[in-house]
């Protein structure tokens, strides 16, 4: 089955940073877009476990990306990760399996993916 892939959609390299350490030390393959528009094309190139998907982002909104999930065969599962103070209201719009709001504490983030990966296998 392989390593799981979780794409990271955040223009912030703090917190690119921040989550590729905390999950490739947990053996994840973490791919990183640094805008919206990037995110879309790494989603029509590639199918992640997971998306940890920004609000705001240059160039394509977060919500427009997640939006593109519902057109994909092989639909990830997708957590918000955002500093936006509606980001839970947001989430639930967009069909979100999980909202996890800036800042973060790195064990949050891991314990959010694993129970999304684990949500996946079922």
């Amino acid at each position: 089955m392989g390593r799981p892939v979780v794409l990271v959609v955040d223009d912030d390299l703090v917190v690119q940073d921040a989550v590729r350490e905390e999950l490739a030390n947990r053996d994840y393959e973490v791919v990183i877009a640094g805008d919206g528009d990037a995110a879309m094309r790494l989603l029509d190139a590639m199918s992640p476990d997971v998306l940890v998907l920004d609000l705001q982002l240059p160039h394509v909104s977060g919500p427009m990306v997640a939006a593109k999930l519902k057109m994909l065969r092989s639909r990830p599962q997708l957590l918000i990760c955002s500093a936006v103070p509606y980001a839970p209201e947001i989430a639930t719009d967009v069909g979100a399996d999980g909202v996890l709001l800036k800042p973060f504490v790195r064990a949050d983030l891991r314990l959010e993916v694993e129970r999304l990966l684990a949500l996946r296998r079922h």
